[in-house]
């Protein structure tokens, strides 16, 4: 009985052949419109290639979360909400990937 929404865009540039760069934003609504518990993630990246039409790519990202007042992380096994525990707000990535 609880509604949740994710809702979110990305946009992006190829700079030069084997350089792109994107930003993305997102939304989260974990319990419908209850602003406090919700949270905002701004993900810019750097996408590193060997081509222009590469099936290949290294990604350099960087996420900084804007959390509500009343956002809780879950913690345990089974896991259960813990409030003495922070959530972490910057968080950074590195990946790759390769597609045929």
């Amino acid at each position: 009985g609880v509604d949740k929404l994710k809702f979110g865009g990305e946009g992006g540039v190829s700079l030069i052949s084997w350089l792109a760069a994107s930003l993305r934003v997102d939304r989260v609504m974990p319990n419908g419109g209850d602003t406090a518990q919700a949270f905002s993630i701004l993900s810019p990246r750097l996408l590193f290639r060997s081509r222009w039409n590469a099936h290949d790519q290294v990604v350099l990202q960087y996420s900084h979360y804007f959390y509500g007042d009343a956002v809780v992380v879950r913690s345990g096994a089974p896991a259960a909400p813990d409030p003495t525990i922070r959530p972490d707000r910057d968080v950074i990535s590195l990946s790759a990937s390769m597609w045929w």
